[in-house]
């Protein structure tokens, strides 16, 4: 029975092996797509009272609140480094296991230069 049962893993493996390497060579199609990286610092605002889409923050000229709220760290000034982890970055309360603790939703801004010939 151990010896069937090993013949049946071994052979999920393989052709698990199979379908894997197949499908590895999608990604060397060669119509590469042009890539903007959008990692850095971003302005960045947490919103427990859910006004920022009644108060419009979305719009290009709007100012997202200031940071930090009461309990943030310090650090926690409106910017964000992504990637990254709010909680890891100030934002949010204390709680039993976390220094810092934010669930809801969060705004982010940035200004991004699209290449030309992106047009």
């Amino acid at each position: 029975m151990m010896t069937n049962m090993k013949g049946a893993v071994l052979a999920v493996l393989v052709l698990g092996a199979g379908v894997v390497a197949r499908g590895a060579g999608l990604a060397d199609a060669p119509t590469a797509r042009a890539v903007l990286s959008l990692d850095g610092v971003w302005n960045f605002a947490t919103n427990p009272d859910a006004r920022g889409e009644a108060e419009k923050w979305y719009l290009p000229g709007a100012k997202l609140p200031a940071m930090p709220l009461p309990g943030y760290a310090p650090t926690a000034d409106g910017t964000i480094l992504v990637p990254g982890i709010w909680d890891n970055q100030g934002y949010g309360t204390e709680t039993e296991k976390l220094r810092h603790n934010f669930v809801g939703k969060g705004w982010y801004k940035r200004t991004v230069e699209i290449p030309g010939a992106w047009a």
